[in-house]
């Protein structure tokens, strides 16, 4: 019997088996052998899923046998039930029905006793006198103090205090596990051990595409393996896919030439025809990316790895992520890199998903569904970058994001009022001169001029930008992954500067220098999320004709822009105006205002003038750069 929960173990009332389980046809009694068999048969025609699954209704039979508690002395009876399963564990489950709520479930189903042996940290503990004490569900099922049912009628699983335990009562559980552990195995019937839930891999297919398997199988069935100095073993590009395959076997039977060789020492063989499945490829090939052209080794990696993020969906957690993991860690311990873990953060990003008329409803994407959107048409006509653009900002990275072309097409709009400021402003502004000037002063397109000595509006919409680039930056701190609120941020941005445009015919060099500053900077911001319109806007007016102005031939190996603080810093402030603590307005006013006049602004303001008509002012209360709330009745 495997156990997680040793702390438990006092509390077992009963004992299950998996149907498959080996043992239960030399246990089960005469009297019991037809049920039993029965309901084997009943169980395996259900999924793994359907045995497991939460809420479903407990179904067992009693097999007539009995076993032994050793911690207790106690006999408990054995019962089979398909929530058990032979390959988890040992295929046997000691029943606590108290602090399991599968357990408690099937206990109550079938009348099987309840006993508490975990009391919550508020439920007063069992006296050593009381220990003995069992509730059937025909009395009150034990509640978390050990001595009636659970007001919602649940298993209690959460921590505790030990009772009804012997020598353990009164210990937390989580200590108690340890102690209890070390008992059973100075008493010779427990021991500790670590067991992993993971089945026999199948490596190979009966198939063309995948890896050849580097092994020849001579005359006499020796399995050889191929030399290093012939690795690695290629595919033949002779094969005739319009025959069928051997029968039972892959279609590189129909390529006598390539597996047919000779060994060096004279014998024949043949090479194995099955090819690994890509999974096994997949599980390690990351591992070469950062080194494919290294010719003496499969990789170097451990300069480059472990990588700081991992993108895929929620099922590659149970799949491609945790194959990588194991066959990281046994390369590891072949001595081909040092490090323990491939990645070391996960993004499991939501599931794309449509209205499918075939089953008129928002489901997964699926050709059996009618529902695939054609990429190819898509791109063809919007671009790559619209798709991308708006499956970022169509709702959070994690969550799941109905495609409407609609929306894919208002971002490609977007990305076309991008497209047309940079052009509208090519003649003058984006000359190379001017730019080739600005970047030879400061490379990255920083800017040059002192902020305080600028105009007003100048200010202002170099504030605007560093205002939109700090709340950028933090919501794209890989802890807050804030991709669709970004795109909203950069949209915000746009506006200004389009605005900012619309209100100008003539630009002064100042003006050109705060504008170049904003503009290719919002490109560098733009390149993550539009990587085609970034690099595109950047060679077009960057880099075109003007090699040597001491900037990245590709907007992707520009550094991602800083914020500077000072900039965001007004004289400045919007100060609410709240009428028994509802807005009544907005005003702008000095930070160097006293309390006083804040106050007589208030007061004065047409709006609160109005508000207050009729009214006998009690009290007002400023609260300082922020608002001012007037309680009058």
């Amino acid at each position: 019997m495997f156990t997680t929960r040793p702390d438990t173990i006092y509390g077992v009332t009963y004992m299950v088996l998996a149907p498959e389980h080996k043992l239960v046809s030399r246990i089960v009694t005469e009297e019991q052998k037809e049920a039993v068999q029965k309901y084997i048969e009943e169980t395996a025609g259900k999924t793994e899923i359907e045995r497991t699954a939460e809420g479903r209704e407990k179904t067992g039979v009693f097999t007539g046998a009995y076993c032994v508690n050793p911690f207790t002395g106690e006999e408990v009876p054995v019962w089979i039930a398909d929530y058990a399963l032979v390959d988890y564990g040992t295929g046997a489950v000691m029943a606590v029905p108290a602090h399991d709520q599968r357990d408690y479930e099937f206990a109550k189903t079938f009348d099987l006793p309840i006993k508490t042996v975990i009391a919550s940290p508020e439920g007063a503990a069992i006296s050593q006198g009381e220990s003995d004490e069992i509730a059937t569900s025909q009395q009150a099922a034990p509640r978390n103090d050990g001595n009636t049912a659970p007001q919602d009628d649940r298993a209690y699983t959460e921590p505790g205090t030990l009772v009804n335990s012997q020598q353990f009562d009164g210990l937390d559980n989580e200590s108690a596990k340890a102690k209890i552990v070390e008992f059973g195995s100075e008493s010779g019937f427990a021991r500790q051990v670590t067991n992993y839930r993971l089945r026999d891999w199948l490596v190979s297919r009966q198939r063309y595409w995948g890896c050849p398997i580097p092994l020849v199988e001579t005359e006499d069935g020796e399995l050889v393996q191929v030399p290093y100095e012939n690795l690695p073993v290629s595919l033949p590009l002779d094969i005739d896919f319009s025959q069928a395959k051997s029968k039972g076997g892959s279609i590189l039977e129909n390529s006598p030439d390539w597996y047919n060789v000779t060994l060096p020492d004279g014998r024949k063989a043949k090479r194995i025809t099955d090819t690994l499945d890509t999974f096994i490829c997949s599980s390690w090939y990351f591992l070469r990316y950062p080194d494919a052209l290294n010719t003496e080794k499969p990789f170097e990696a451990s300069k480059v790895f472990p990588v700081d993020q991992y993108v895929g969906g929620v099922e590659h957690a149970i799949l491609h992520l945790l194959y990588s993991r194991f066959f990281t860690k046994a390369l590891r311990d072949c001595g081909m890199h040092n490090f323990d873990e491939p990645f070391t953060k996960l993004l499991s990003q939501g599931m794309v998903v449509k209205y499918s008329d075939k089953e008129k409803k928002i489901t997964k994407m699926s050709k059996s569904k009618g529902n695939v959107v054609g990429t190819d048409d898509f791109f063809d006509q919007f671009g790559a970058d619209a798709a991308r653009l708006f499956i970022l900002f169509a709702a959070p990275v994690e969550a799941e994001v109905e495609w409407v072309e609609e929306g894919a097409q208002g971002q490609y709009r977007f990305i076309g009022r991008i497209w047309r400021l940079f052009e509208e402003l090519a003649p003058s502004l984006l000359d190379s001169a001017v730019i080739a000037s600005e970047a030879k002063q400061s490379p990255n397109f920083k800017l040059t001029l002192d902020f305080k000595t600028l105009t007003k509006e100048n200010q202002e919409l170099v504030r605007s930008f560093h205002n939109s680039l700090k709340a950028i930056t933090h919501d794209l701190d890989p802890k807050r992954n804030g991709f669709n609120t970004s795109i909203a941020r950069m949209s915000e941005s746009i506006n200004a500067l389009q605005k900012y445009v619309n209100e100008h015919e003539i630009y002064s060099e100042e003006d050109k220098t705060c504008l170049q500053h904003c503009l290719f900077n919002f490109l560098k911001m733009m390149a993550p999320f539009t990587p085609h319109m970034a690099e595109e806007l950047w060679y077009e007016y960057v880099i075109k004709e003007k090699p040597d102005t001491g900037l990245s031939k590709s907007i992707h190996r520009e550094a991602w822009p800083k914020f500077e603080a000072g900039y965001l810093e007004t004289d400045t402030f919007n100060l609410v105006l709240q009428l028994k603590g509802k807005k009544v307005d907005v005003i702008e006013v000095s930070k160097t205002l006293s309390k006083e006049d804040i106050e007589k602004l208030a007061l004065d303001n047409n709006k609160m003038k109005n508000r207050l008509e009729g009214l006998d002012i009690k009290k007002v209360i400023v609260v300082p750069n922020k608002l001012v709330n007037v309680v009058a009745v």
